[in-house]
């Protein structure tokens, strides 16, 4: 089945881990 937006175009929230790890990073928006 084909989706309207690209795999590659998908956006997924940071996993807070992740955050916590680097205070460099920044939450996509929306999430």
């Amino acid at each position: 089945m084909k989706t309207n937006a690209d795999t590659y175009r998908r956006i997924f929230p940071i996993p807070t881990t992740e955050l916590t790890l680097n205070a460099q990073l920044k939450q996509n928006t929306g999430y």
